[in-house]
């Protein structure tokens, strides 16, 4: 979005068919709210709406979504995209095969009702075995194949074609299974029973799979010579149907294949290889997830592997269920390529890869009850260890310390197993104060105990912190098994406080717990032990949203976050609480209530009826025009909703006043309510001419159009009547000829009838009367000529006759 609209993005979607120019939509079943009954009386119509049942609710249980076989995306400077799908199987279709490549063998049908009856005696009346009657059996389910795309088709903003993707498919199992299912109901009259029956499918157990993908790039600037790349899809395991090999066809003739093997794809036992024993743990329990994979590039017959991944599976029990989850994965990668790679295999309890070339990039060493990874490193040292909120996110992550070296409790995050928290124990206080979210308070008869801990081999100190609220001055006592020196921390009244004490565990045993007390009450939080060549940092989130709040790094320094209701960020805030951002989260009630401009309706007031008229709203903000529609009402009965700024053309068919209201539909300001428009529209004049096939005495000397609701009349001689004009509405319309005389066949004067005709033909005649005065009423409101014609024929020669 820009400061003008110019500058706006704006997408159009739409759904024709090109080759027929008509919509791409099929609805899979249409909506059922009648069927026939076995009975009525009278003949033809009268029979059908007497043995006819409604219902205000759609009877059919069937999918009523209509689906599209071609969609096309398009944006000025960017071309459009057209989509193309399988659809078949739909409410007008009498049959569907597969989509699979060589698959012609129709699949499905739609389902007949039957109808029997328990008595020949009678009649059916007008019903009879048919599809989508009473009692609407389902059609065999075919969503499957609805859906897949079929072709993509790029294009430039001339039109010219510039990509195209191909894709087949091969069906996972060739025929699907099938579940016979039945059903039937009653469909009685009077003393008849009538039952509506018949069996229907119910398919399982198969779907499309993506067999080849087959893309074109038309080179520039001719856009007439394309490259093509064919990606061809195996689904070469006996044991499941995910992909095991991708591979690209290019254009230079060089072969990239990716392969992919499966926890079902290895011959795995339980026994003495915790790696091999996981493996068939997960086949037992239908887990089946990528093993190993590596990347093979071919160029004139000569193959080479250039990257490869592998994962090996352990069983660990964190908490009290055991898991079965990745342990160590390796890497490997050669730009160059490298002859004689070996793909990973499981004979008996042996388990082999290419040791000699796979690079080890991760230990998976600790997790925890619910199987995220607590402590991880690259095989290089570099350690990292993440706690992990299960209803949130990470809420500690420790670089160069392991899970069983660090404790730490911050009162909000559920402590997953094993432990790593501080436990307090003893006596009950109010808490007063936290840090962030929860906080736990501590009197002098309270003691808080970690769980015991593994020292660090590379620490020389060891950090503790914690955040303190106190109602008086006092001191924390650490204890430390193996450490007689108690390390203290004195704190002052109020808070909350960041507090902090490094400790040198020499001394320290290699397994131990740490505690504190406090001789003041107390509210602590986000307590933290940790080795000194560590980094960490913490997170809180909210109770209800799971939105961060606070995150504090390694000094204490915390960075503070205010959030709306729905969990956005509205304020950053530093560790003094200063604003260092804010964020307004503009809703369109809130844009509404700003909005300075005053739309209104430009274009004209007075339209002649049934004149095509178009409407546009100006002066709007161009800061939210992006996605603007309008819904226009053009007080006629006529309502319509159209994207832009501009009104789809509209002819008011009758003349009077009427008020033209709109609203304007944003996404920045939501509605806006469109000052309205009076329309004045009056009716269009109609042109008279007048035509006089006689040779004499017979002369239109005057004609007077009257009114029918009343008004001035029109009033015209012989003279004027040829050029004049009338608006359209309805007359009494009086046509006088004097001195006008009958036709005389010997002297070739006179006339025999006088003639209304309009765009439409013949509109009405009269014969000659003595007179020589008519008076017609004529209905001129759709009329947009009208001719006076007097003739020596009479209206017999012109399909009718007589004086209206």
């Amino acid at each position: 979005m820009g400061y003008h609209s110019t500058n706006n993005i704006i997408r159009k979607y739409s759904y024709i068919n090109p080759a027929t120019g008509l919509s791409s939509g099929k609805p899979v079943s249409l909506p059922q709210y009648a069927f026939g009954i076995p009975g009525g009386t009278g003949t033809g119509a009268a029979l059908y709406a007497s043995a006819t049942a409604l219902s205000m609710h759609d009877l059919s249980d069937e999918d009523n979504t209509i689906m599209y076989t071609h969609s096309r995306v398009s944006q000025t400077g960017a071309g459009s995209t057209l989509y193309q799908y399988t659809v078949p199987a739909t409410y007008w279709d009498s049959g569907a095969t597969p989509s699979c490549s060589g698959c012609n063998t129709t699949e499905w049908q739609p389902v007949i009702n039957y109808v029997g009856r328990t008595d020949c005696g009678y009649t059916y009346g007008p019903i009879a075995n048919y599809i989508y009657s009473y009692p609407f059996i389902p059609n065999p389910n075919y969503d499957f194949e609805r859906g897949l795309p079929v072709k993509t088709t790029a294009f430039n903003d001339a039109g010219t074609e510039v990509s195209e993707t191909n894709y087949t498919y091969t069906r996972s199992f060739s025929t699907p299974s099938v579940i016979t299912a039945f059903k039937a109901d009653d469909n009685n009259y009077q003393a008849l029973t009538v039952k509506s029956y018949n069996k229907y499918k119910i398919y399982y157990n198969t779907s499309e799979l993506t067999a080849t993908a087959i893309s074109k790039v038309f080179d520039s600037p001719s856009l007439s010579v394309a490259r093509t790349d064919t990606v061809s899809y195996t689904y070469g395991s006996a044991n499941h149907k995910q992909v095991t090999q991708v591979q690209q066809s290019n254009s230079d003739k060089s072969v990239y294949t990716s392969k992919v093997t499966y926890t079902k794809d290895y011959a795995a036992s339980s026994g003495s290889n915790p790696n091999v024993t996981s493996i068939y743990n997960l086949k037992q329990k239908n887990i089946n997830i990528p093993v190993e994979s590596y990347q093979q590039i071919t160029r004139a017959g000569v193959t080479k592997t250039i990257s490869a991944a592998l994962t090996l599976f352990k069983t660990v029990t964190p908490g009290t269920i055991a898991l079965d989850i990745p342990y160590r994965q390796y890497r490997m990668v050669q730009p160059d390529g490298l002859s004689g790679f070996v793909p990973m295999n499981i004979s008996g309890q042996v388990l082999t890869f290419d040791s000699t070339h796979y690079v080890r990039t991760a230990n998976f060493l600790t997790y925890d009850k619910a199987g995220f990874p607590l402590t991880a490193d690259d095989n290089f040292k570099h350690v990292k260890t993440t706690f992990v909120d299960h209803f949130g996110g990470a809420v500690a992550q420790f670089s160069n310390a392991a899970a069983n070296e660090v404790a730490f409790s911050d009162f909000d995050s559920d402590q997953a197993a094993p432990a790593y928290g501080f436990t307090i124990s003893g006596g009950t206080l109010t808490t007063t104060g936290s840090h962030a979210g929860n906080a736990e308070s501590m009197t002098s008869a309270q003691t808080a105990v970690s769980a015991t801990l593994s020292k660090s081999a590379t620490a020389k100190n060891y950090i503790f912190s914690v955040w303190l609220t106190a109602a008086s001055a006092g001191t924390l006592t650490l204890s430390l098994t193996g450490i007689s020196t108690h390390p203290t921390i004195s704190y002052t009244a109020g808070g909350p406080k960041y507090y902090e004490v490094k400790i040198p565990v020499s001394t320290l045993s290699s397994s131990y717990t740490v505690s504190f007390t406090v001789n003041t009450n107390v509210t602590a939080d986000d307590i933290l032990f940790y080795p000194d060549a560590a980094s960490v940092g913490t997170v809180s989130y909210d109770a209800n949203t799971k939105a961060k709040t606070t995150a504090t790094n390694s000094n204490g320094v915390s960075a503070y976050f205010v959030n709306d209701t729905w969990g956005r960020m509205l304020y950053t805030l530093d560790q003094d609480k200063n604003i260092v951002q804010r964020n307004t989260i503009v809703t369109a009630t809130d844009a509404n209530a700003h909005y300075s401009y005053s739309p209104s309706v430009s274009g004209t007031g007075t339209v002649t009826n049934t004149t095509p008229v178009s409407f546009s709203i100006t002066n709007t903000d161009p800061c939210g025009l992006a996605g603007v529609s309008v819904s226009w009402d053009f007080g006629d009965g006529t309502k319509v909703k159209a994207a832009g700024l501009v009104s789809p053309t509209h002819s008011y068919q009758a003349a009077g006043t009427y008020t033209l209201r709109d609203t304007l539909h944003t996404l920045l300001y939501g509605d806006i309510v469109v000052a309205p428009k009076t329309i004045t529209v009056t009716p269009m004049t109609i042109p008279l001419t007048y035509s006089n096939f006689t040779t004499g005495n017979a002369n239109i000397t005057s004609v007077i159009f009257t009114p029918s609701g009343g008004g001035s009349t029109y009033n015209f001689t012989g003279s004027t009547l040829q050029g004049g004009q009338v608006p359209q509405g309805n007359y009494s319309v009086q046509v006088n000829m004097t001195g006008s005389s009958h036709y005389n066949a010997g002297t070739g004067l006179g006339y025999n009838a006088l003639v209304l005709s309009t765009q439409a033909g013949v509109y009405t005649c009269a014969d000659w009367v003595s007179s020589n005065s008519y008076t017609f009423s004529l209905s001129l409101g759709s009329v947009t000529t009208l001719d006076f014609q007097v003739s020596t024929f009479d209206c017999t020669h012109f399909g009718g006759g007589g004086v209206e």
